[in-house]
C-alpha cells in the first residue's frame, strides 16, 4: 500500500512559535485593508447615487447613470432590443410594406412599443402630458409618412435612441431590484 505524502500548507495567520510579521508584511495587510473598505465605500455611494438618480426622473441622469453602470452589457442589450424596433417598423414601411400589405401589423406592433416607450420618456422629459403626447405623434408621424429621406432618417435615429435607452434602464432597473431583493444589497 502506497502512501500519499501530504503537505502541510502554512496558515495565514502567525500563530504560536512563528515569528511575528514584519513592518513591510504589515503595512501590506493594512494597504488592503484600507483598499477593500475603499471599494466597500464606493460601491454604497454608487447604489446611493444610482438610487438618488431613479427617484429623479430625469431621463438623462437615467441614461448616464445606465452606461456608468458596472453591468455594461445588459446596458448594451437593451439598447439593440429598443434601438430594434424602429428600425424594423422603418423598414417595413419604407420597403416592404407596398408588395405586402399584410405587414401593417408589424407596423402597428412596432409603433404600439414604440409609442408607450416614447411617451412615457417624453412625459419625464417635457413634465407635461399634451406635449409628450405631440412629441410621440410627430416623431412617429415623421418615420412613418414622410417621404423626405433626411427627416424620415432623422426621425429613425431619434426614436432608435429613445427606445434603446428607455429600454437599457429599464433592465437595469430591473436587475437592481432583483439584486436587492435576493440578497438585500444592492449590486
Amino acid at each position: 500500500m502506497r502512501m500519499l505524502n501530504l503537505k502541510v500548507v502554512p496558515e495565514i495567520k502567525r500563530g504560536p512559535g512563528r515569528p511575528p510579521l514584519s513592518e513591510d508584511e504589515k503595512a501590506a495587510r493594512e494597504r488592503a485593508r484600507l483598499a477593500k473598505a475603499e471599494r466597500a465605500q464606493a460601491e454604497r455611494a454608487l447604489a446611493l447615487r444610482n438610487e438618488a438618480i431613479e427617484q429623479s426622473g430625469n431621463p438623462v441622469d437615467q441614461a448616464v447613470a445606465v452606461l456608468r453602470s458596472s453591468s455594461r452589457l445588459s446596458a448594451l442589450f437593451g439598447l439593440a432590443l429598443g434601438a430594434f424596433v424602429p428600425l424594423a417598423s422603418y423598414t417595413v414601411i419604407h420597403v416592404e410594406v407596398n408588395a405586402r400589405p399584410e405587414l401593417w401589423v408589424l407596423v402597428g406592433a412596432c409603433l404600439l412599443f414604440s409609442a408607450f416607450s416614447v411617451f412615457g420618456w417624453a412625459r419625464q422629459a417635457f413634465g407635461h402630458t399634451f406635449k409628450a403626447l405631440g412629441f410621440v405623434a410627430l416623431l412617429e408621424g415623421v418615420l412613418m409618412f414622410s417621404h423626405v429621406v433626411w427627416l424620415s432618417l432623422s426621425g429613425l435615429g431619434i426614436l432608435m435612441v429613445l427606445n434603446g435607452v428607455t429600454a437599457a434602464v429599464t433592465l437595469q432597473r430591473r436587475r437592481r431590484i432583483s439584486a436587492i431583493s435576493s440578497d438585500g444589497v444592492a449590486m
